[in-house]
């Protein structure tokens, strides 16, 4: 079915939207979610949250991409989640390890106030991304976005590993010039 009409069933507020974007996206948010969260458990309590959180946000929301709209739920959710269980267990992992390097260039705040500078941030490094040739944007958003390993990064793209991370060094970098630019940071 297509997206649109999967939106136009949660504006008339059909149940069958659910399970029609349960049966279209259900693996591909378990992708993310299992990818942050490493817990099947954590990763299908996240997948069926997703779901609530669309049902709760359409209407009045009209996602002009459905699948990048339900990713971006299923991401924030689960990172919420992990904060949450590493608060339980203090450990680290390699998403940590990811949102660190990130950390190098970007800080957020956690006062209402900073939403708007959020906001201009996304759109900044948005327009970073747009600059970058295909293969390093892809790079990028593999680490930064789906928070994979330089080795499986490596494994997707076909570039070696050790040129991943010289890659990825030099876009924080290039990302941390392009926001002292904007005058975002």
């Amino acid at each position: 079915m297509d997206d649109s009409e999967i939106i136009r069933l949660f504006f008339d507020r059909s149940e069958q939207a659910i399970a029609l974007t349960r049966e279209k996206y259900g693996p591909y948010c378990a992708a993310i979610a299992y990818r942050i969260l490493s817990s099947i458990e954590d990763t299908e309590e996240c997948v069926s949250d997703t779901w609530q959180r669309a049902w709760e946000a359409i209407p009045p929301a009209q996602p002009a991409d459905l699948r990048a709209y339900l990713g971006r739920i299923t991401r924030n959710l689960s990172l919420t989640r992990l904060r949450e269980t590493r608060a339980v267990k203090r450990g680290g992992t390699s998403v940590q390890l990811a949102l660190e390097e990130l950390g190098e260039c970007v800080s957020a705040g956690g006062t209402p106030e900073d939403e708007m500078l959020r906001r201009q941030l996304a759109e900044a490094v948005n327009r970073f991304l747009q600059t970058l040739p295909r293969e390093k944007r892809a790079v990028f958003v593999l680490r930064y976005w789906y928070l994979y390993t330089g080795a499986e990064i490596a494994r997707r793209t076909g570039i070696r590993e050790t040129t991943v991370r010289t890659m990825l060094f030099r876009l924080r970098r290039q990302l941390k010039t392009h926001l002292e630019k904007e005058e975002v940071l």
